[in-house]
């Protein structure tokens, strides 16, 4: 079995098709978590505290950690993680992030059987966290990693909005499809 799918964030049927599949992935869960990596002073790293904050803004169900106000990056990720750790570990957590890579790649939304590694473009991280990972590709990855954030930092927002809009709106239709589905089950014997 195949531990990634992607979806162009471009196509006019992403919302949906994401949706169906984030729902199979968070079928049944009530206690969910969605963690969004990133920051707000670099274009290309912002997709993940823009997906925070248009979950947040939309009312979404579940705890949200990583927004544009409260930045969850590479330096308070330790805290991040050791607070979800103590707190919170009976949540399922899907964790987002931006990434790069190939050029082909560029508006593909990875939804990986995995957690993520948050900044490996930049640095050395060992930190993996989440039960799945959503990772959408902002721009093209250099071999010298010194050169990634020069490349982050000319990021056009237009992919990176887009990509978090998607994200977003897929995630609120997949959550409130299976609270629909966990609220028919409990009314009735499953």
């Amino acid at each position: 079995m195949e531990s990634y799918n992607y979806f162009y964030a471009l196509e006019d049927n992403s919302v949906e098709n994401l949706s169906k599949y984030l729902l199979d992935k968070i079928k049944g869960k009530n206690k969910i978590l969605i963690l969004c990596i990133g920051a707000d002073n670099c274009t290309g790293d912002s997709l993940g505290p823009l997906t925070g904050t248009l979950l947040k803004k939309s009312n979404c169900p579940c705890t949200i950690i990583g927004d544009l106000e409260n930045i969850v990056a590479y330096n308070n990720l330790k805290a991040t993680y050791s607070h979800i750790n103590k707190n919170l570990k009976e949540y399922f957590i899907i964790a987002i992030d931006a990434c790069l890579g190939e050029t082909k790649d560029i508006g593909k939304i990875f939804v990986e059987n995995e957690g993520i590694t948050a900044a490996s473009a930049l640095t050395s991280n060992q930190i993996c966290i989440g039960d799945i990972s959503i990772k959408a590709v902002v721009n093209k990855l250099s071999s010298f990693k010194c050169s990634n954030l020069y490349i982050l930092q000319q990021t056009r927002l237009f992919y990176v909005y887009t990509m978090a809009d998607t994200i977003s709106k897929a995630l609120l239709k997949a959550l409130k499809q299976n609270r629909n589905n966990y609220i028919k089950c409990t009314s009735k014997i499953c």
